[in-house]
């Protein structure tokens, strides 16, 4: 193929050979032209995504997949698939990506409508130490914004409080985050691993 892919940003490609999409896309792709992939299904999201990613790890993949239930299902969507919503959507409001950016979808993803972007605006919130944390608010805020109390927090969405210490695992975070608190201050923050509670790393903010 003799044709300039990162001419093509204003263009639509489609049949494309199964298994060849992330080497195209890594043509088209620059800075200044951030690409939207639709795959067909959820399997061919997930392997475009990742073929791009091993491929081409100076690019920033996002994934999008699409909501695991019908409408009126009695069964709520799996927390992963929504953390994994959140996240994309989170990082499309608030990041700033200095590479070429990628996102990747799904037809059943693009036909479902999205929530304002001002809800992500108003729901965001930044902790550091050293400062103070209103122990009640802070867990009303978890509440609203759509965690669920666990015993032990294990996977994404969920929020656990033994005492002074609020475990929680941010949508899109790899590693749950410890908060330690002393009376109202916040006296650290770090990351842990879910299954032997112990610290990967500690942050400030």
């Amino acid at each position: 193929m003799q044709q300039d892919f990162n001419a093509l940003c204003d263009k639509t490609i489609t049949a494309v050979c199964d298994g060849y999409e992330p080497f195209v896309l890594a043509k088209m792709a620059t800075k200044e032209c951030p690409l939207l992939y639709i795959a067909s299904d959820g399997n061919s999201l997930a392997q475009t995504a990742s073929m791009l990613r091993l491929t081409h790890p100076e690019f920033a993949v996002l994934e999008y997949p699409a909501w695991d239930t019908g409408p009126y299902d009695r069964v709520s969507p799996n927390s992963s698939v929504s953390a994994k919503r959140i996240a994309t959507l989170s990082q499309l409001i608030f990041g700033e990506f200095k590479q070429p950016l990628v996102i990747i979808t799904s037809l059943g993803a693009v036909l479902q409508k999205l929530p304002p972007a001002k809800i992500f605006r108003n729901a965001q919130k930044k902790i550091t130490v050293g400062n103070t944390l209103n122990f009640d608010d802070f867990l009303h805020y978890i509440s609203i914004n759509g965690y669920t109390r666990a015993e032990q927090v294990m996977e994404a969405g969920e929020y656990a409080v033994r005492g002074d210490i609020v475990d929680i695992f941010p949508s899109g975070a790899e590693y749950p985050l410890r908060i330690d608190l002393f009376d109202d201050e916040i006296e650290r923050l770090r990351f842990f691993d879910v299954v032997s509670q112990r610290t990967i790393g500690e942050l400030k903010e």
